[in-house]
């Protein structure tokens, strides 16, 4: 549950404090070097957990001194789609089935609307690329009542820290929801050759 535009239902993983080893923040600078766990000069990059609310969200993030550009999508709504026809809506008369009588004098005439009278263009698909890190199928509204179908994310991004970084700091946006900051170790990282699911890109180049 929770009131609407907020990402999750827990009031508390919006505050700052640290458990399991995973430090919860809402703004200003995260201590990297024993905040969350990372000695000093080892290699490795930073787990953010976050969302964002009233659309996607730019963010600029700094690690040590350097600005990171994200861009925090939204917690609800689409994250993927086809292309999808979009059509003009018209009022058209219903014709007068044969046999029938005729319609009283004055009578207004019959009419029916067509949902697909037209086909005015194609909204082109799209995938958001950030990972999913959790999902739910349905949420609350502020009386909390079920919204089922209404479809809620938690996202997961990576920052890359140079060995000597001692402090990220973050993004100055309160549509930005964070709600944890971790550190990996990785000595070395394995990236993809080719999107491993689809793009959607017109230009036919994944993102």
């Amino acid at each position: 549950g929770g009131e609407r535009g907020r990402p999750v239902a827990g009031a508390a993983a919006l505050v700052g404090g640290e458990r399991g080893g995973v430090t919860v923040v809402v703004e200003g600078d995260v201590e990297l070097a024993g905040a969350v766990g990372r000695e000093p000069g080892a290699e490795g990059g930073a787990r953010v957990v976050a969302a964002a609310a009233g659309g996607d969200q730019k963010a600029t993030f700094a690690v040590g001194g350097q600005p990171v550009e994200l861009l925090i999508q939204d917690w609800t709504g689409f994250i993927g789609q086809w292309d999808d026809r979009i059509w003009k809506r018209e009022e058209q008369p219903i014709p007068q089935r044969p046999g029938a009588p005729a319609p009283l004098a004055g009578a207004p005439p019959r009419t029916r609307i067509n949902e697909y009278a037209e086909m005015l263009g194609l909204r082109p698909g799209f995938i958001k690329r950030a990972d999913v890190a959790w999902f739910a199928s349905h949420r609350h509204d502020s009386r909390g009542a079920s919204e089922p179908y209404a479809y809620s994310y938690l996202f997961a991004y990576s920052i890359q820290v140079p060995p000597n970084a001692r402090m990220l700091t973050l993004p100055d946006n309160d549509r930005i929801r964070i709600l944890a900051v971790t550190m990996a170790d990785e000595p070395g990282q394995v990236r993809p050759a080719q999107p491993l699911y689809d793009a959607l890109s017109l230009s036919g180049q994944s993102e």
